[in-house]
């Protein structure tokens, strides 16, 4: 909506204005007072978009436009000064530098007024553009920062966990032969479950900290909202509970898991905050179809077989059921979210995704936002429960382990060595070059190496000794994801890669792995 004061001490000569305007341009919505005064108190309650000002209104236009502008919640509104076709050129300039942004000449012209208004209606328009422009930047930039910190704390994080997850696991091993620790044996067990979703909280600030090039995966979507439930758990609080109705034989997806997570995250985060006092977030899946003769003409939704996801707090209408039937997507919430991504870039993000959004509701009113993405003809399989507790794949060949952290480095020591290794270790890139060097009788069959290192990467590293020794195998690890080290050039795509934490059967798996590939 425009809105147009207009300061003028004559009443018919505003009825006039306000009926002329109001026919030209009915989405302009005008304003009228008697003086000076009178407008700064309108202005208070319905801040205007242009002031319209009669020069000769009151004792003196001139003096009220400048008390206008002189006042910081005034300055700003443009002023236009309706003038007699007789002043004095010396008063029009009098009017400029007082900060008038244009004259209007009585009686005022119906074409000329009608152009100008919309003149300024354009002007509020690219305004409002280019300020949503800027906030856009400005949030990206904070979600940029934001991500870059998440990101390396996720991998400090990381290095850690790798300790406690591979001790924890070793002395489980232990525990099982050793009477004394045995009895701990339950305790272990959920220091190591503890690290486990600590591990998994990491993976969300690294999918979160990295601009990714999309990677569209085959996914159960109840399988991803499981592994993600607990995050939901914190975002809503105390007073809000989540209440979740997931198909068992929910079909599966073609989508990237990361852009998912957040988008159901930032769904969940736009329903809660339209309606708080509900007390309840419901999460739903099903398997629809839409039919052909059933579905709107008029949708971008194209009949077929869906995967539907329903974020909803407190919406019930009526109309959000006729609107479903016509396939039109109704209008978003109102609130303002300064925190997570706007509802455009979810759309966008949902299109990227195959999907499709709707969303229902507004602030006060509760909100429902259904997600709709083209199922695949293929059954979801749950899959077993792992022996983690196993014994670990064994060997028995040289391997060179270098790692600039200690308590990482000790802790894939003992891992390896408990696996039969002859393991040799190297606390930094000089160490592992005099070590490969020292080995020509006794060949290295296997680097693992870390890939973020001072002075030089494991990839640059691995490069060197592969001069010497070009039989011998390379595993790197990173606590950053393998897309991420790759992206930054840090390592090439499809070697051989392991993402900490692990576990010690992942790595000994995955160390046998790469040492049995011809």
């Amino acid at each position: 909506m425009f809105r147009l004061l207009i300061i003028d001490e004559k009443q018919d000569s505003f009825s006039k204005i306000s009926s002329l305007v109001k026919g030209l341009i009915p989405e302009c919505k005008v304003s009228h007072a008697l003086s000076g005064i009178d407008g700064i108190e309108v202005i208070k309650k319905y801040p205007p978009d242009i002031i319209l000002l009669d020069a000769e209104s009151g004792n003196d236009g001139f003096e009220i436009c400048r008390e206008l502008k002189s006042k910081e919640s005034t300055g700003q509104i443009p002023v236009v000064m309706m003038v007699p076709a007789c002043m004095d050129e010396d008063i029009r300039k009098e009017g400029i530098s007082l900060g008038v942004e244009s004259f209007l000449t009585k009686p005022v012209d119906e074409a000329e007024i009608t152009a100008l208004i919309k003149l300024f209606m354009r002007v509020k328009e690219g305004r409002n553009e280019l300020m949503e422009k800027e906030d856009q930047l400005r949030q990206s930039q904070k979600m940029e920062a934001i991500g870059k910190l998440a990101g390396g704390i996720a991998h400090n994080f990381n290095n850690l966990l790798t300790v406690i997850l591979g001790y924890s696991d070793i002395l489980v091993m232990k525990s099982k032969k050793d009477k004394h620790l045995h009895k701990y044996i339950e305790q272990i067990r959920e220091i190591k479950k503890s690290a486990e979703k600590a591990s998994a909280i990491t993976q969300q600030l690294l999918s979160f900290s990295r601009k990714q090039v999309l990677q569209l995966k085959r996914l159960s979507l109840n399988k991803l909202i499981n592994g993600i439930e607990n995050l939901f758990i914190s975002l809503l609080g105390d007073d809000m509970v989540l209440k979740t109705d997931f198909e068992p034989e929910l079909g599966l997806i073609q989508a990237d898991p990361d852009q998912m997570e957040q988008i159901i995250l930032n769904l969940i985060v736009f329903a809660r905050d339209t309606k708080e006092e509900t007390g309840k977030l419901n999460l739903r899946t099903q398997n629809i179809y839409l039919d052909p003769n059933e579905h709107g003409q008029d949708s971008d939704l194209q009949p077929g077989y869906y995967v539907l996801l329903t974020v909803e707090n407190g919406w019930h209408s009526s109309e959000a059921q006729q609107d479903d039937q016509k396939g039109v997507s109704s209008q978003a919430p109102k609130k303002e979210h300064q925190d997570e991504l706007g509802l455009p870039t979810i759309s966008g993000m949902v299109k990227q995704n195959n999907g499709f959004i709707k969303a229902y509701g507004g602030a006060g009113q509760g909100a429902m936002f259904e997600v709709y993405l083209p199922r695949i003809d293929e059954v979801y399989e749950v899959q077993g429960e792992g022996t983690e507790e196993s014994e670990p794949e064994r060997g028995n060949e040289v391997v060179l382990l270098v790692d600039d952290e200690d308590v990482v480095r000790n802790t894939v020591y003992a891992i390896l060595n408990d696996s039969g290794y002859s393991v040799l270790q190297a606390r930094n890139v000089e160490e592992a070059l005099f070590i490969s060097e020292s080995q020509q009788d006794n060949p290295i069959k296997l680097l693992v190496t870390d890939i973020v290192m001072p002075g030089m990467t494991g990839y640059q590293l691995a490069e060197k000794i592969l001069i010497r020794s070009p039989k011998m195998k390379v595993l790197y690890m990173s606590g950053y994801p393998n897309d991420t080290v790759v992206q930054q050039g840090m390592m090439a795509r499809g070697v051989p890669f392991i993402q900490k934490p692990f576990t010690p059967n992942n790595l000994a798996h995955k160390v046998r792995e790469v040492l049995d590939n011809v």
